[in-house]
């Protein structure tokens, strides 16, 4: 299991995990098994790699206005960095089948979430993109076959658990 296995696993569980330097931080501390704990030491390297903040490795764009007057309808520009999980995140659900517009508005809502259990169809092991089925649609008292609308829809499953692995459960 790797450090975004991990993470998606934590995030999923409720606990929220940072990095302070060369320390990892885990909230809340109460629901930290030690199952969990020695997970997280096993994998503190490859955690701490995932959460520290890096140089973009692509050269950003230098944008040069014509107007005297400050822009205030728009915020400032996301960074190459910022961009990164959110184009690979629209990337993976292009290739699962959504179309554009879905996939962008989805990809934005996955990796902007936080203090957020919900889950969607695409974040679940369970779940085969194309047809649209659920693996695990019994205990998620789900239908087997799943549309669109309802795939892309964030809700809370309980269907969708994952083990202390990082695997989700059968």
């Amino acid at each position: 299991m790797g450090a975004p296995d991990l993470l998606q696993y934590l995030r999923a569980a409720g606990l929220t995990l940072t990095a302070d330097g060369d320390k990892l931080i885990v909230t809340p501390r109460d629901r930290l098994t030690d199952e969990l704990r020695d997970t997280i030491r096993e994998h503190k390297a490859a955690l701490l790699a995932a959460l520290t903040p890096t140089p973009s490795s692509r050269p950003l764009p230098v944008v040069q206005s014509f107007s005297r007057e400050p822009d205030t309808d728009h915020g400032e520009p996301w960074t190459g960095q910022e961009l990164d999980p959110q184009d690979l995140t629209h990337a993976r659900l292009i290739a699962m089948g959504l179309d554009d517009p879905e996939a962008s508005a989805l990809a934005e809502w996955m990796t902007q979430r936080t203090d957020d259990e919900r889950v969607t169809c695409f974040d679940c092991r369970h779940f085969r993109a194309r047809p649209r089925i659920c693996g695990n649609h019994k205990a998620a008292d789900m239908p087997r076959e799943l549309g669109t609308e309802l795939a892309t829809k964030a809700k809370r499953c309980i269907g969708f658990a994952v083990d202390a692995a990082g695997f989700v459960s059968p």
